[in-house]
């Protein structure tokens, strides 16, 4: 994959991101219902799995950068959204890297159940210092969990199920971003289309 055509699809698949993560195709967790699911990591996804690592680096910079200018909450909602698909990027790259799996089919889920290993395991990780240092994060919490008739005894139950149900939000995040990445991935190599998960380079053992 050269570089100018891995620089081209980055800007390119970010600013779809970007689109996504301010179209209103979106839809609250029920748990936590300020927690949100959105398309916007479909494209980062993509852009990995098709062009490679370096472009789907790229895609996440470009993707980070613009949401500091039009996302919300700037800029720590830009940095937990950074956090949460570099974390993705890297357990996806460990696994196609390292375990040297045979069949893409075997090579996809190894990288995602990788990949959602390590964003759910950062992402719980910064939500817990959120949760204990800004204050009114953790009342929030509380309050949407006791809208679910969960008895909150403590201070330190309340963080736990919410982080319990943070986990559980990334972890259903990334399912839905990366099943109808995997579909196109599929369509593309029955077209003999150029994909990089599917290469020598990324399967080399």
């Amino acid at each position: 994959m050269s570089g100018l055509k891995e620089v081209s699809g980055s800007a390119i698949f970010g600013a779809l991101a970007l689109a996504l993560s301010v179209s209103p195709l979106r839809f609250p967790f029920p748990l936590l219902p300020y927690l949100e699911i959105d398309l916007m990591e479909v494209p980062v996804l993509f852009s990995f799995l098709v062009l490679g690592p370096r472009a789907g680096l790229m895609t996440s910079l470009v993707c980070w950068l613009a949401l500091n200018f039009f996302g919300s909450f700037v800029p720590i909602g830009p940095a937990m959204k950074l956090a949460s698909m570099l974390s993705t990027l890297g357990g996806m790259w460990l696994a196609l890297e390292f375990l040297k799996l045979r069949g893409k089919g075997r090579r996809l889920f190894a990288s995602f159940a990788l990949g959602a290993a390590f964003r759910v395991g950062v992402m719980t990780l910064l939500n817990y210092l959120i949760l204990v240092t800004i204050p009114g994060f953790l009342e929030l919490a509380e309050y949407s969990l006791s809208s679910l008739g969960l008895g909150l005894s403590s201070y330190s139950s309340a963080l736990i199920w919410a982080l319990l149900f943070t986990g559980l939000f990334n972890l259903t995040y990334l399912a839905i971003s990366f099943a109808p990445v995997v579909s196109v991935v599929e369509a593309l190599d029955r077209r003999k289309v150029a994909v990089w998960v599917s290469s020598e380079r990324a399967n080399r053992r």
